[in-house]
């Protein structure tokens, strides 16, 4: 079994007495063909993309296991439903680099405040770059997704200005030590990994990543 993230869109406008139904029918679906492993309902948010009808949608999001063959069922379910605006799932497995069966969207969603920069996910095998902020001290907290694109030069790009926001406004220092932000640059290109701590509070520990995904 493979890992999988899902994230579905309904449409904003479906009545508060249909919400319920909607969204544990949805649940359910997942249950009885996969591992679902954590729900989060996210509720109404703006769109991260143009829809002629709407500009808000009411979000779910799934950490799933399952195979390929299920999740290609999976699929079919979703763009049967009307109150779904959109949907995607995708390869959340970073142990397994396998091309798995493609992905036709109608659109790309994911989630608030993402930049999402020219992403195609028509092709087999498309991969993406994640740059992806967590509490180390806190390590079952969410983790926060800052930013994502095909273009690994331009997650770097991305990761550079929020290090230089960490180090230089928030106050932030890493924990190893580096004498220039271009060492601590070239720390997250190679190691695609930064750890800061805000300080002398060891309590207050922030890690910078970049990691590598699988469309599907």
């Amino acid at each position: 079994m493979s890992k999988f993230l899902v994230m579905v869109i309904l449409k904003p406008d479906i009545k508060t007495s249909r919400l319920n139904s909607i969204q544990s029918g949805i649940i359910n679906m997942f249950e009885q063909n996969t591992k679902v492993k954590q729900i989060w309902y996210l509720g109404k948010e703006k769109l991260d993309f143009k829809d002629k009808q709407y500009t808000e949608g009411i979000y779910i999001k799934l950490d799933i296991a399952s195979n390929s063959k299920k999740v290609e069922k999976l699929r079919t379910e979703l763009r049967k439903n009307r109150d779904i605006l959109s949907s995607i799932i995708m390869n959340n497995d970073s142990e397994k680099k396998s091309r798995l069966p493609n992905l036709k969207m109608r659109k790309f969603p994911f989630y608030k405040n993402i930049p999402i920069n020219n992403i195609l996910v028509a092709n087999n095998g498309k991969k993406i770059y994640m740059l992806i902020n967590k509490n180390i001290r806190l390590p079952f907290c969410e983790s926060d997704i800052i930013a994502i694109s095909e273009s690994e030069n331009k997650i770097l790009e991305i990761a550079n200005k929020k290090l230089q926001e960490y180090i230089y406004i928030k106050g932030f220092h890493t924990l190893k030590p580096f004498k220039i932000i271009k060492e601590v640059e070239k720390e997250l290109k190679v190691h695609r990994k930064v750890q800061f701590v805000l300080d002398n509070n060891s309590n207050i520990g922030q890690e910078l990543i970049i990691q590598e995904k699988d469309l599907i």
